[in-house]
């Protein structure tokens, strides 16, 4: 039998260095070196000292002192929103009304009427109202706040003769 020539023998050796030099990496190296480290890298949340001495609120000494990022009466409704048993409820927080002008599963919407009320000179906002069941998301529509409720109904007309609406008086709560 004939030697192969050196060209071919030489061949041979190459492929079977190269088979090698890919597989000698999986078989003989360890498995730490695949390993991710799946531990966490976020710090623990600092404990809370409960400890020091909490402030409890008080109910402010007069109206004037209340105040909310969402309500902040002028003088002149103060003066006329005093009833028999205050303007303040039991929270300290004074009683008002709104005025519920639509609501809306579009965002769009509701904003497109707030932009109208808001053109028409009433103080509007939008607000998301989750749903319980399987009805979708609302975004209500309000006006107001109004310390009386005569300001609520006038402000409740006004949306009807004026935008042809049909307003839902509520009760005010921040």
């Amino acid at each position: 039998m004939a030697k192969p020539p050196l060209r071919e023998r030489l061949l041979g050796l190459l492929v079977i260095l190269c088979i090698a030099l890919i597989f000698y990496p999986l078989v003989f190296t360890s498995e730490n070196q695949f390993r991710i480290d799946r531990t966490s890298q976020i710090p623990q949340r600092p404990a809370l000292d409960l400890s020091a001495d909490t402030i409890r609120p008080m109910a402010p000494d007069s109206v004037e002192s209340v105040a909310s990022p969402l309500f902040v009466p002028a003088e002149d409704q103060l003066a006329g929103a005093q009833s028999d048993d205050g303007i303040l409820n039991e929270q300290g927080l004074p009683r008002a009304e709104l005025v519920q002008a639509g609501s809306f599963a579009s965002v769009d919407n509701a904003n497109d009427l707030v932009d109208r009320l808001i053109e028409a000179g009433f103080k509007a906002y939008s607000r998301l109202s989750p749903s319980t069941g399987e009805a979708p998301d609302l975004h209500k529509v309000y006006v107001g706040p109004y310390l009386t409720t005569e300001q609520a109904s006038q402000a409740e007309a006004l949306l009807r003769e004026q935008m042809g609406l049909e307003p839902i008086r509520l009760r005010f709560e921040p």
